[in-house]
């Protein structure tokens, strides 16, 4: 099995480190305005420098030694952007026929592992009703705003389309908004990520409580704080007479220590439903995705997740060495195609005795087509049966400023759609394979802690 992949029943994330960005932290507290904040001072450094290095790269690329140095370990390489050779990538992705089924037979009732399918049409997401979310609920959204104290995430400051980060960092300040008694708020700023009028968080998803930036008291909206020491005591007691705070998109105050001893709450598990509450989608969004997941249901009659690998892959602008205008740079080292593939042939040899029809089915999913479409050539070759998600746009990229540079048609509406089907099809398999990589995806990440800690995960209605 590859030394960079991990294939077998999830495993829930642990926390490496009780940390909170501290090291990027000053002391104590700041003030800051309603357009400042620590970070835009920290992003503008990093820019500047970029630029130098930018400039210097240029100017000695003039000289030949160098330029072959940059075609040597810059330029495109296979173990970078691995793809199969050209006869054997199909013309087109095109949807697989639905199999036919035996008469009267409910496909769907095959299997009764823990990750059964109900029906074609389950949409599988956390009950508002379970312990944890009934205590988030509970607390954003109070009978009166009047005289709460605020926390505000700055959702235009995060310059982000990554909804898996952002909502990652936002579960942090929303557990300490449970500790410190105060209600989370998104900030009035636009986000501009988002393509509907209002240009906010609640496009795609559900309004995170029944207080907003307009419930805060005027005079706090220019001299607000931001909190940089650690929390003592539940209720914050030392900073209790400051009635908004502001949060820091590359920080977060709150460590999972913190949620465990202040909240009695497993702190790894509270952020796995914190970030399922930030992420409910509102009711348009949610019933395009089931009515596609459904389509896709009948298109994968005999799904059972016990014969399934989920096989989530972020590539594209995730990739060192990439050539994506409007995107963060390259930051893993992708493996090859075949590497992933034999990896789970192996897994299945080792555990299945080779057998394909006890394992037999792997779902791909990522935003670079040529990896969707190489998949669905590759896999068939070592038997499997290739799943994916025909509706998904492959936008490229998973954090670009510019959607255009792919389709200049595509929308981030278009995106969040896109991938949120294709997390409910992920959630279809008993078995995961990842790269070892800790940071290699915070959305693939949100994946495997759905599956393994958002326990009352049911066909929501």
């Amino acid at each position: 099995m590859s030394p960079d992949l991990v294939i077998g029943e999830p495993l829930a994330p642990a926390e490496h480190s009780n940390g909170s960005y501290a090291s990027q932290r000053p002391d104590k507290r700041r003030n800051v305005g309603q357009n400042q904040s620590m970070m835009e001072s920290i992003f503008a450094v990093m820019c500047l420098f970029l630029l130098m290095n930018i400039v210097i790269i240029v100017y000695f690329a003039n000289f030949s030694p160098f330029k072959f140095l940059l075609s040597s370990h810059i330029g495109d390489s296979p173990s970078l952007f691995p793809t199969l050779a050209p006869s054997i990538i199909p013309p087109s992705l095109s949807p697989p026929s639905a199999p036919r089924n035996p008469k009267g037979q409910n496909p769907n009732e095959k299997s009764q592992g823990k990750t059964q399918l109900r029906d074609s049409t389950s949409y599988f997401w956390a009950s508002d009703d379970s312990e944890i979310m009934k205590r988030i609920i509970e607390h954003q959204f109070p009978k009166s705003c009047d005289g709460k104290k605020f926390i505000v995430f700055r959702l235009g400051k995060t310059r982000s389309r990554n909804i898996g980060s952002v909502s990652r960092h936002a579960s942090h300040w929303l557990g300490e908004a449970l500790i410190s008694g105060r209600i989370l708020v998104w900030g009035d700023e636009p986000w501009k990520m988002a393509d509907c009028e209002f240009k906010s968080w609640n496009c795609y998803f559900k309004p995170i409580s029944s207080c907003t930036y307009e419930d805060i008291p005027e005079k706090y909206i220019q001299n607000a704080t931001e909190i940089h020491d650690d929390i003592d005591d539940l209720g914050d007691s030392k900073h209790a007479n400051l009635p908004v705070v502001y949060a820091w998109r590359l920080w977060y105050r709150t460590k999972i220590g913190d949620i465990q001893k202040f909240l009695k709450i497993d702190g790894i598990k509270f952020r796995a439903y914190a970030q399922v509450f930030l992420l409910r989608q509102n009711n348009e969004i949610k019933q395009i995705v089931t009515d596609r997941l459904g389509k896709l249901m009948d298109l994968y009659p005999d799904l059972e997740p016990e014969k399934t690998v989920s096989m989530p892959m972020r590539r594209g602008d995730k990739c060192r060495g990439h050539h994506i205008s409007g995107s963060s740079a390259g930051e893993d080292t992708c493996l090859t195609l075949d590497t992933w593939v034999k990896a789970i042939d192996r897994f299945r040899c080792e555990k299945f005795e080779c057998d394909q029809g006890k394992l037999s089915n792997f779902i791909v999913t990522s935003g670079e087509k040529a990896v969707v479409i190489n998949m669905t050539a590759l896999g068939p070759q070592h038997g499997w049966n290739v799943i994916w998600n025909q509706f998904d746009v492959m936008q490229g990229t998973g954090s670009a400023d510019d959607l255009q540079h792919f389709n200049n048609t595509l929308t981030t509406r278009d995106v969040m759609i896109s991938v949120f089907t294709s997390l409910q099809l992920q959630l279809r398999a008993k078995f995961f394979v990842k790269k070892k990589r800790r940071h290699y995806s915070s959305w693939i990440t949100l994946i495997e802690t759905i599956v393994t800690l958002v326990t009352d995960t049911s066909c929501s209605k």
